[in-house]
């Protein structure tokens, strides 16, 4: 009989008695569980599952991302994230912020679509495109993001403003110091249990001198962030480690 493993799984919420009883009931039958937020593992563990749970970082932090090559770092990357807590006026906003990062900050800006090519991305991404005024230092990547286009497309970028969770691992894994704009609740506990809660803004706080200041204070506290996100990627790549060696126990 081959052991039942849950490894790197996170969990949003349970929002019915129904998901309640199935969720509790997979995981009793699991011989190894470990969570990436601390959230799902005060979840689990308010369901009685009878399981030591623990608690590792996402999957990406357990290999060092490439080097890049050496570049002026003279580019924002911008990620968005079709969701209900947003709308036109967040994407008046951030049109907005590209603007003044453009022609007040004379920063380029890649407003990168991360999370595929669905219409509604594409109708967010547009909107905000097209209401930003000063297009001349403003770049729109709708292309698929993968592993393989990564390191050229973050290659000179110093700082970043993001939505979908996998942007924000990866500006933390290039060691880019970032605003996390937290529209879901997995981004908000990887925040939380990476002690930069600091670092999020709610989208409905999003608005110019919010984000304005954000930028500036990131600017004036720029390698300390560096190093931040630094000391994080080592303390995630050690704990990885440690979770192997009790999964590999499971395994012999």
């Amino acid at each position: 009989k081959k052991p039942i493993i849950f490894y790197g799984q996170s969990i949003e919420s349970l929002d019915n008695r129904l998901e309640e009883i199935f969720v509790k009931f997979i995981f009793k039958k699991a011989s190894f569980i470990a969570v990436r937020d601390n959230n799902t593992k005060q979840l689990l563990e308010g369901l009685n599952i009878g399981k030591e749970i623990l608690l590792m970082p996402d999957l990406a932090f357990r290999y060092e991302s490439e080097k890049m090559e050496t570049a002026e770092k003279n580019s924002v990357a911008i990620t968005l994230r079709e969701s209900n807590r947003t709308g036109p006026l967040f994407n008046a906003e951030i049109a907005g912020f590209i603007d003044w990062l453009v022609t007040e900050k004379k920063m380029k800006v890649k407003l990168i679509n991360f999370h595929g090519n669905s219409f509604g991305e594409k109708i967010l991404y547009d909107d905000v495109y097209e209401k930003v005024q000063n297009k001349s230092g403003a770049e729109k990547i709708m292309e698929i993001i993968n592993f393989n286009n990564l390191n050229n497309i973050f290659a000179d970028v110093k700082m970043a403003v993001g939505m979908p969770f996998h942007s924000i691992v990866y500006a933390v894994k290039y060691e880019i110091p970032f605003i996390a704009i937290e529209y879901a609740q997995k981004l908000t506990s990887f925040l939380n249990d990476a002690s930069m809660a600091d670092y999020g803004v709610a989208p409905e706080n999003a608005i110019l001198p919010n984000l304005k200041e954000r930028y500036l204070q990131l600017e004036q506290n720029y390698q300390t962030s560096v190093t931040k996100l630094q000391i994080f990627k080592g303390q995630a790549l050690a704990k990885h480690k440690e979770v192997e060696e009790k999964l590999r126990i499971i395994l012999v």
